[in-house]
């Protein structure tokens, strides 16, 4: 279930304070940017394979090079976007990626 509007009585997204923004949130992003990119946007340049590929290597160099906390986030950051632009462009869902280590746990 995915919370479309606000469930407070004060109006808010939650009674429990502001919304969070999630991984799903940027999936929802990424796909809305690929399907209907505006102007000069980013995301929608990643639609060339060899881009992606690219920018799925470098920022995995990235990450493992980096050696400070806040380089490691800044990283993983990255690796985190591209590799989601990569599971939106196959229409393949995070779950499908959770249910896969969960699977592999169970092993």
């Amino acid at each position: 279930v995915e919370q479309t509007n606000v469930a407070c009585h004060t109006g808010s997204y939650s009674c429990f304070g502001p919304k969070q923004f999630t991984h799903a949130d940027l999936y929802r992003v990424i796909q809305e940017r690929l399907e209907n990119a505006p102007p000069g946007s980013y995301t929608a340049r990643l639609k060339d394979d060899e881009l992606l590929k690219a920018k799925i290597m470098e920022e995995a160099q990235e990450v493992i090079e980096a050696q400070r906390r806040e380089d490691i986030v800044w990283e993983a950051a990255d690796v985190l976007y591209f590799l989601t632009v990569l599971l939106a462009r196959n229409d393949i869902g995070v779950n499908e990626v959770i249910e896969e280590l969960y699977r592999r746990r169970r092993q």
